[in-house]
């Protein structure tokens, strides 16, 4: 954790369904000692899956929107994670997976 606390680059951190908000702004507290002297270094990059996105995000948004950082966190959305589908056939480990476009589109909006 120190050592990330120290980088000066953007560190991004993966948000998926089962995050927990106040655990989440504790981890941004953590890592982002001075926001005001490192603007756009912490990157929240959420991967719900269209399923969670509408139940799950808000009450994370909310969470980080009132920890009232003194400056803006990057959003940034991943789709293609928690959208992923085994092919039929294609069993655990045969590595064939798709994504549904719809569903990708369904986490966008």
């Amino acid at each position: 954790m120190e050592y990330c606390r120290g980088i000066a680059n953007p560190v991004g951190i993966k948000v998926g369904p089962s995050s927990d908000p106040e655990e989440l702004v504790r981890l941004i507290a953590r890592l982002w000692p001075s926001p005001a002297d490192a603007p756009g270094k912490i990157v929240l990059i959420t991967r719900m899956g269209a399923q969670a996105v509408k139940e799950r995000l808000p009450p994370i948004v909310r969470a980080v929107l009132g920890a009232r950082f003194s400056a803006p966190v990057v959003w940034v959305c991943d789709p293609m994670h928690g959208n992923t589908r085994v092919v039929a056939g294609g069993g655990p480990g045969s590595g064939l997976k798709t994504r549904e476009f719809d569903e990708i589109l369904s986490e966008l909006r």
